[in-house]
């Protein structure tokens, strides 16, 4: 080596393959000693050690060194393998359908890559796993609340949500070992709440799912259509019809007569009251009836709803009640890629025939076209819907549960699940056959409802004793004329 290079040391756990130096340089303020090895084809392996300890340097190299031999047992070039190539190209071999490559690229352009940027995929293991927990878990700390609220982001993730990021690391791994990139897949813990580095910055409850309480729901309904048809509220009390009666061109022209007045009305004159712009015009009666549609029918509020194009959705006649329509959804992406077929209400019929005549308006309602569209016409992503809904309903102070939870687009269709058992008096059967969920996960994530709607099986301790629920019965009016405890009737 030349003069370049200062301190040269064989290594002794293999003096013929492996040496650290320094880079003769008095002008660095930092004086990094090196370590390179040579492979068994001949050619050089040669990297900082980012030590100034000559100590701890020569221990970095000997890891690096066993790391290597391991890999040439296994006949894997060690090195020069970036975790950022490596995630590009395991992206490119893999044959997923939209929503899931839609969740790991935004993973790997968000977090993975910022993260391990294109660190050797040999260095990732469990500790700098726990480094990235610490990293994720903190991300949106230097971030505004409006900011992180545009990006449809949480301050501290769910467990679900790392959970969710560790199977992709993991699903990664695994490839890279099956390309013979890495020998084996490295542990990855899952049981955060005993690292002290990450306590506390994780939430560990539940944090969405629950069924919305009946009079929340009335209230976001109402709010919801108020938002959805602000635009032709004017022009339907002027032509003296419903507002699902009046057409675009009907809203345009009174929209553009009444201008100056609507933007008076408003105490800061400001134009975008108005909301003339086609696209949220569209927007916003498209999550009016998205909402409608998913309790109507128990579709997901996620693919199974936003690939559904027009002719998909048939209306038959109903062979029971005589004028009644039932829809009828062919869903082309269901939970886990497969086709069903889902059932509308009688009254979901009306929703469905009326969006159908909204879409004509703006221009969407082709057999080709997506029943609930982005504004230029390709497929609505979900997690968009899901967005726009949560900031509407933060707007509206409708956001949560009594009990704290986040109300989301799932609430609804759980909201509709558990108004079929409870109201409806649906079997479970039937319940698992609508919403396409088994009976199991129904009986358990639905208990509470099942339990009431026979819950004289658990008041009634003396079903034969006839007088002595006479006796009870009469003792308990008396008691209700003299209290003020609600009654459900």
């Amino acid at each position: 080596m030349g003069k370049y290079y200062e301190g040269r040391t064989e290594c002794p756990f293999d003096p013929n393959r492996a040496i650290i130096f320094r880079i003769g340089n008095n002008k660095l303020k930092k004086r990094y000693w090196y370590f390179r090895i040579r492979r068994h084809t001949g050619e050089y392996y040669q990297r900082s050690t980012k030590e100034t300890s000559k100590a701890k340097a020569m221990d970095k190299a000997r890891q690096v060194y066993l790391r290597m031999l391991a890999a040439e047992e296994k006949n894997i070039v060690y090195g020069d393998v970036g975790f950022n190539n490596l995630f590009e190209l395991f992206m490119k071999d893999q044959s997923w359908a939209d929503a899931r490559r839609s969740r790991v690229e935004h993973v790997y352009n968000k977090y993975f890559s910022e993260f391990y940027e294109n660190i050797e995929i040999q260095e990732v293991n469990h500790l700098k796993w726990l480094q990235y927990l610490k990293w994720r878990c903190t991300f949106w700390d230097s971030y505004t609340d409006k900011e992180v609220n545009r990006y449809g982001a949480k301050r501290r993730p769910s467990k679900r949500t790392i959970d969710n990021e560790r199977q992709i690391l993991i699903q990664f791994l695994r490839w890279c070992a099956m390309s013979s990139y890495i020998v084996a897949v490295p542990i990855i813990p899952y049981k955060y709440k005993s690292e002290p580095s990450i306590r506390g910055l994780i939430n560990f409850d539940k944090t969405r799912g629950f069924a919305i309480e009946p009079r929340t729901l009335k209230a976001i309904l109402s709010k919801l259509h108020n938002w959805a048809f602000a635009d032709v509220k004017g022009a339907a009390k002027e032509l003296g019809c419903s507002v699902f009666d009046v057409s675009k061109t009907q809203a345009d022209k009174w929209l553009d007569e009444n201008a100056e007045a609507i933007r008076n009305s408003f105490p800061d004159k400001d134009w975008r009251h108005l909301q003339r712009n086609k696209t949220h015009r569209f927007a916003r009666k498209r999550l009016y009836y998205f909402v409608l549609v998913s309790s109507g029918s128990l579709m997901r509020p996620s693919t199974e709803m936003t690939s559904l194009r027009w002719c998909d959705v048939v209306l038959e006649p109903s062979a029971k009640q005589e004028g009644l329509q039932i829809p009828v959804f062919n869903v082309p992406t269901g939970k886990k890629k497969k086709k069903r077929t889902a059932f509308g209400t009688y009254r979901c019929a009306k929703h469905v025939l009326r969006w159908k005549s909204i879409c004509d308006d703006f221009g969407f309602s082709s057999d080709t076209d997506f029943v609930f569209p982005s504004h230029d016409g390709n497929q609505m992503p979900a997690a968009e819907m899901g967005r726009t809904f949560s900031l509407a309903l933060k707007e509206w102070g409708l956001q949560k549960h009594p009990t704290g939870e986040s109300i989301t687009l799932y609430s609804i269709r759980n909201s509709a699940i558990s108004s079929r058992i409870r109201d409806a008096k649906w079997d479970l059967l039937q319940v698992s056959q609508a919403a396409d969920v088994s009976i199991m996960q129904i009986s358990k994530a639905y208990a509470s409802e099942i339990m009431k709607t026979q819950k004289d099986r658990y008041a009634n301790t003396f079903p034969t004793d006839v007088k002595h629920q006479r006796e009870e019965a009469a003792e308990i009016q008396a008691l209700m004329l003299e209290t003020t405890l609600k009654n459900s009737r």
